[in-house]
């Protein structure tokens, strides 16, 4: 019994001995291994191999400073405060934007601001223009509230939707995120028939790429059935990051939409064209592509390609009615940014090509493009002035010119002033140029150009409490007018 204590008692001290001999060697042997050198170390014929460290990319999206972000931003937690039915609900807490549409759900949506009309507001969706080039109108039912991470009213002088030079509204797509798939369910329903349902999947299905899907299903059936709606959405995500520099964005957009149009109420108690009905096909496809050109640090360099193909079909057995238009839109567009001598240098373009075979307008095609120049500029983190000129081609018009000038001052952390002065064009749509239904359209028709000089200061007031107060002034040359030839 006692040799076997004494046993146990040498074991705990042997292994007590061991132990503080490890110890002693381990703090007396240290390995340096930096972390830009990946070369072999060898000692006692141990070998260590240092892993490659990833290099700190910075997004594109945060390159230039937050000073030149819009000072009208909702963000996704922002929305999810509100009470929305659709965009419009959303955007319309914005200053200085209304809404135009016909007062009932699902009808066209389509907003304005400081004075520009329909055609001269535009919706950009991931950096691409989301509208009808027929009308040229962007209706906002297109996007739905679920798949939107961010929506902000351009204000600085920006590159954003070359082709459109009136007021644009700027969306961004959701992203997934998150290590774990999640999924969201819900269900808006209420009176004469209106039910939502929109649903939202994302998974991450590979090391380096992430899945989001969604859809959304709408339907009302209006006062005595005078505004039956039926929309059906479904979207699509998908995220590839190759390496910490690139990555790639692809995601598609399907909308189907039936509405019947009944036309104005008249004084006998009928609608005007209750047989009426308006169908709607459209799917948007969009590809982001986000690198570091040169090894640089952060993502130097955007390419966005997009496409887009529509269809709609207006019937009245009534009038015994039926007109069909298809049209179809691709381009692409760019920005490569260079820092040099304390400056952010950015060249850019873009490129368009449209084309319709319409009952409204017949069948054409145009292409037209955009190179673009900007330089941005700032001093001490307090005063910053950019400037940008921008050379548009049309295969209709001779070769304008765009740009301008954007600049603030913060006077100190809570008070900002800014001032912006700019001058951009706009085309006119196909239905301007060439309907021949109860539209006729004027083919020598000039291109509208916008001159427009905003100022503002933004003062922060409390923690949680800011004031901003912005003017402007507008002027439109060669605007494009309707006006009655037949008042039957």
């Amino acid at each position: 019994m006692k040799i076997k204590n004494f046993q146990i008692l040498f074991f705990f001290l042997l292994l007590w001995s061991t132990r503080q001999l490890l110890a002693e060697a381990a703090s007396e042997t240290t390995y340096f291994v930096s972390a830009q050198d990946s070369s072999v170390i060898k000692h006692d014929s141990l070998t260590i191999k240092q892993a490659p460290i990833p290099k700190e990319i910075t997004a594109f999206d945060s390159v230039l400073s937050n000073e030149w972000d819009a000072p009208w931003k909702i963000s996704k937690s922002t929305m999810n405060q509100y009470l929305y039915e659709d965009m419009g609900d959303i955007i319309s807490s914005i200053p200085g934007t209304f809404l135009f549409d016909f007062g009932s759900a699902g009808q066209s949506l389509m907003f304005t601001r400081h004075g520009a009309n329909t055609r001269q507001a535009i919706v950009c969706f991931d950096g691409r223009p989301l509208y009808d080039p027929i009308t040229g109108e962007s209706d906002l039912n297109l996007l739905p509230v679920g798949f939107i991470n961010e929506i902000k009213m351009e204000h600085q002088l920006s590159n954003t939707c070359l082709p459109n030079g009136g007021e644009i509204l700027s969306v961004k797509s959701e992203k997934y995120v998150d290590e774990v798939p999640y999924s969201q369910i819900y269900h808006h329903k209420a009176k004469l028939g209106f039910s939502d349902v929109d649903f939202v999947f994302g998974q991450r299905i590979a090391r380096k790429m992430n899945i989001l899907v969604g859809g959304n299903i709408k339907s009302f059936d209006g006062k005595k059935n005078a505004h039956i709606y039926e929309h059906q959405n479904f979207r699509g995500k998908l995220e590839y990051n190759y390496s910490p520099g690139w990555r790639f964005e692809y995601s598609i957009l399907n909308n189907n939409f039936n509405r019947y149009i009944p036309g104005p109420l008249l004084a006998s108690g009928n609608y005007s064209t209750p047989n009426a009905k308006f169908k709607t096909k459209r799917n948007d496809h969009t590809l982001n592509v986000y690198g570091n050109l040169f090894n640089s640090d952060w993502q130097n360099f955007r390419a966005n390609i997009y496409y887009s193909d529509l269809f709609s079909k207006l019937t009245d057995t009534g009038y015994n009615l039926k007109n069909e238009n298809r049209s179809r839109y691709a381009g692409l567009n760019f920005q490569f940014i260079h820092k040099f001598w304390g400056h952010f240098f950015t060249l850019g373009g873009d490129f368009e090509h449209d084309r319709t075979n319409a009952a409204d307008v017949g069948t054409h095609h145009l292409s037209f493009g955009s190179v673009f120049i900007r330089d941005d500029w700032e001093w001490k983190e307090k005063y910053g002035l950019r400037l940008m000129t921008n050379f548009k081609v049309h295969e209709l018009y001779s070769t304008n010119f765009a740009g301008g000038f954007s600049s603030y001052y913060k006077i100190s952390n809570n008070l900002k002033l800014n001032l912006t002065a700019k001058q951009s064009l706009r085309y006119p749509s196909f239905l301007e140029l060439y309907a021949n239904t109860n539209f006729i359209g004027n083919p020598n028709l000039k291109n509208e150009i916008h001159q427009k000089i905003m100022a503002g200061v933004e003062n922060n007031l409390l923690s949680n409490l800011q004031l901003k107060t912005y003017f402007y002034q507008k002027n439109i040359r060669q605007l494009i007018q309707y006006q009655a030839i037949d008042n039957s």
